[in-house]
């Protein structure tokens, strides 16, 4: 496992899927992505018409989810009284009468404020929007009896040079940010 302190606490950030209409369409795109891209074998994973899906298989590092929803407010939230010390300084520095008479409050609220806005942008990472788009697409191309590839990414890189390659050879692709 990587040890990294970013705001997100998953390993595979990046999450994209191809929908084929058959699995033959599906096994060739499967062989070029490892032709093109290269290792993402072990990263993949294969859904037929009629395979139980549940949260884990679209969804699997429930253990990262919990990092992100930790990280991503501890983070932004003291990237908020970071910003808020910051505009409390330029504001002083301009002299605006309110923040130079009342300087420890003016900075107290400035921080504080500025933090709870950071958590509150902590709280939107954790919710990962952008995977809802993902998730109701595949569900639907399964009970539409289509069949989709499961990728899970580490790299932006690496999404970029899958994405073009699905782009190519599969019926439709969505992908995370």
């Amino acid at each position: 496992m990587k040890k990294r302190m970013g705001l997100t606490g998953e390993i595979f950030n990046h999450k994209i899927a191809g929908i084929f209409k058959d699995a033959r369409q599906l096994d060739q795109c499967r062989d070029r992505l490892v032709d093109e891209v290269g290792t993402v074998g072990a990263q993949a994973r294969t859904l037929r018409p009629g395979d139980q899906v549940d949260g884990a298989v679209l969804e699997p590092e429930s253990r990262g989810i919990w990092l992100t929803l930790i990280r991503a407010h501890v983070w932004l939230a003291l990237a908020g009284a970071v910003a808020g010390v910051l505009v409390f300084g330029i504001l002083y520095a301009l002299g605006v009468a309110f923040v130079v008479q009342n300087a420890w409050a003016a900075a107290l609220l400035l921080m504080f404020f500025s933090a709870v806005g950071g958590g509150l942008l902590g709280g939107a990472v954790t919710l990962r929007p952008d995977h809802t788009p993902y998730l109701v697409k595949v569900q639907a191309a399964l009970r539409d009896d289509r069949h989709v590839l499961l990728l899970h990414l580490d790299s932006q890189e690496q999404l970029a040079a899958v994405k073009s390659c699905l782009d190519a050879c599969a019926d439709e692709t969505v992908a995370t940010l």
